[in-house]
């Protein structure tokens, strides 16, 4: 099940959504805001961020994660940014 969560930054007071989920074994996270940044977590680490100053952008992340012994897998995070939200 894929969880939201809605942060408020301590020092810039920006809104910080997040929508995470443990999957085989891997606790993923893809945390957004605006104006356009986006960061890729795996397992409480960053492994890509992404930022832009344009405001209708498509920002991509993408990351593999071990899944098992010798099993990996792409992951990949899309976050669109527009003037009619982000999606």
């Amino acid at each position: 099940m894929v969880q939201a969560t809605t942060v408020i930054g301590e020092t810039d007071r920006r809104m910080t959504e997040e929508l995470s989920i443990t999957y085989e074994g891997a606790r993923l996270a893809l945390s957004f805001s605006d104006p356009p940044q986006a960061a890729l977590r795996i397992n409480g680490l960053i492994r890509e961020t992404a930022a832009s100053e344009q405001s209708n952008i498509t920002l991509k992340l993408t990351s593999t994660v071990q899944t098992d012994y010798e099993w990996h897998e792409f992951i990949e995070g899309i976050v669109e940014f527009s003037d009619k939200g982000i999606k």
